[in-house]
């Protein structure tokens, strides 16, 4: 008498990856399963204050208008109604050079480090070379970022 084990092993293995999968939620709702997945935590961002752009180098100057995005994280950096804080510029004799933008919030779940973006869009001209880019938290807290004109 012969015989074949090899498909019952094959239907041993798909069965137990259904078991797997089954374990872990994927036959659930597919939104409810992929917003277990905490992509947010594999970023391992500071506590505070994150900023992605603008990343100025020796010698590189400032294009306009400026696009800042980045990440804020507690400690400090706490979003209220959707807004992470605000960002201006500024020449380098403290004369603003743009008005006070929000950094918004695109989207928030409610889980920690949080994505922010904005543009800072000129109101004057600069009247030296070089100036800061000032962003201030909704508690008070200020980060300035150096630039060149």
């Amino acid at each position: 008498m012969n015989i074949n084990y090899e498909r019952g092993n094959f239907i041993l293995i798909i069965a137990g990856l259904v078991a797997v999968l089954f374990l872990i939620g994927f036959f659930r709702n597919a939104p409810a399963f992929w917003d277990t997945v905490n992509y947010k935590k594999i970023l391992r961002l500071p506590c505070g204050l994150t900023v992605q752009h603008p990343t100025y180098g020796k010698n590189e100057k400032a294009q306009f208008p400026v696009e800042i995005d980045g990440y804020v994280n507690a400690c400090g950096w706490d979003p209220k109604n959707g807004i992470a804080g605000t960002a201006q510029l500024f020449d380098a004799k403290g004369l603003p050079m743009s008005a006070p933008t929000p950094l918004v919030i695109p989207s928030d779940n409610g889980t920690y480090p949080v994505y922010f973006d904005t543009t800072l869009r000129l109101t004057n001209a600069p009247t030296s070379d070089t100036g800061n880019i000032l962003i201030t938290s909704t508690s008070g807290l200020l980060y300035p970022i150096a630039v060149t004109f």
